[in-house]
């Protein structure tokens, strides 16, 4: 604040503020104008056949990093029903994860777009499930629970979106929603708690992931891969991750590149540099390239999944953006250092492992907008190297990996 009034940077979280609100208004409003019609037709699944010894969890939308946070549900799921058949609807290139997860039974990949989604509704109607969980916030997956038949529904009635929900639940004041929209007294949540109360609402927040072997075959192509790249093992391997889908949470190339030299010359480390993508195979490679020779491999565009898994078990440490590496590095048992500017490092961090949180302090964090809203990304220039190297150089300190 100045005599003048609000800093221009204030004015641009108010706007910000403002967009976000009206857009949830005018979406409670249209779904709760619906609420009559959804109340017409909710009786219909209820007539379908159905098996109580099957579970649906709708996980269509999710990423690799929301897919793994949601693991401690389908435990519990496990725990509560041990004779149940657990399937999974997600997205396609996620199917070969969720396959070798043995917390899954059944894997409905479900493509982008309305013929995929009626496809997988369709696929989910026939593996006639009677309970359904909506692990995932969006406006869509009560429908599929519905059209799946199943007679219980259950998810969070985000922006009054649950009409076809038969069991409703308040979401927390910390999810789904930007941190400047935060209530003060609100506490933080871990995203795998949220997701974990749907099934257990008495649960306590998980401590770790639940275990998960990439395989014998996913270990035999990293081993493979590392020694192509020309990793010697008596040098630490460290994982980086600079790369992410949404452009906010990028840093900046040469800050990466500060880092590993300083990791190289205080630790003698040796970098596996992963990412996914075209894009982020781009800078993986660009990232190598400026280290020089000898002291990086690029493993973007070159490990499925599952390698991803089995590399992250190798590793001393793993130092990534806001990403799914931080929780496919959290699964692996691996210590982790992660950079949070956009995102909200209470309800992202990773579980069950060592790990720095590095924060960019600036008023306008943890927005989670992919997109910045401001002229320049502050929060993450407010991360400088100094920062990551001196977690990264605790972790490693420690002797954890």
């Amino acid at each position: 604040m100045t005599a003048e009034g609000p800093s221009p940077v204030a004015r641009r979280i108010a706007r910000f503020r403002r967009r976000f609100q009206n857009k949830r208004a005018v979406e409670a409003a249209l779904w709760l104008g619906a609420r009559p019609v959804v109340a017409a037709v909710r009786s219909w699944a209820r007539r379908r056949g159905v098996a109580a010894d099957r579970i649906l969890a709708v996980e269509y939308i999710l990423r690799v990093g929301d897919t793994l946070v949601t693991r401690p549900a389908l435990a519990a799921l496990r725990a509560q029903f041990p004779e149940a058949k657990v399937a999974v609807v997600c997205q396609p290139a996620l199917a070969p994860l969720l396959r070798a997860d043995p917390l899954v039974d059944v894997v409905m990949p479900a493509a982008p777009g309305g013929r995929g989604f009626a496809r997988a509704a369709q696929a989910a109607r026939a593996f006639g499930a009677r309970r359904a969980y909506c692990f995932v916030p969006d406006r869509w997956a009560p429908y599929l629970a519905w059209l799946a038949g199943a007679r219980e529904r259950v998810g969070y009635d985000y922006a009054a979106r649950g009409g076809l929900l038969t069991t409703r639940v308040r979401p927390p004041a910390r999810a789904n929603v930007p941190g400047l929209l935060y209530a003060a007294d609100a506490p933080p949540i871990h995203a795998a708690a949220i997701w974990l109360r749907l099934v257990d609402a008495a649960a306590p927040a998980p401590a770790a992931y639940p275990p998960f072997d990439a395989g014998e075959a996913a270990r035999r192509d990293v081993a493979a891969w590392l020694r192509e790249a020309g990793w010697d093992e008596r040098r630490p391997l460290v994982i980086l991750h600079p790369g992410a889908a949404n452009p906010s949470y990028l840093w900046f190339p040469p800050a990466w590149e500060t880092v590993a030299r300083d990791l190289a010359a205080r630790y003698d480390a040796w970098f596996a540099i992963t990412g996914a993508g075209p894009g982020e195979a781009a800078a993986a490679a660009a990232l190598a390239a400026a280290l020089g020779p000898g002291r990086a491999g690029v493993a973007a565009g070159r490990l499925t999944l599952l390698g991803a898994l089995a590399l992250a078990a190798r590793a001393r440490l793993v130092i990534s953006l806001d990403t799914a590496m931080v929780h496919i590095a959290a699964t692996a048992g691996t210590p982790v250092v992660g950079l949070y500017g956009p995102g909200d490092a209470a309800m992202w961090a990773p579980l069950g492992v060592p790990y720095r949180a590095v924060v960019g302090e600036t008023p306008c964090r943890e927005c989670k907008a992919a997109r910045c809203f401001q002229d320049r990304r502050y929060c993450m220039e407010a991360i400088t190297p100094a920062m990551v190297t001196a977690a990264a150089g605790a972790l490693l300190a420690r002797g954890d990996g």
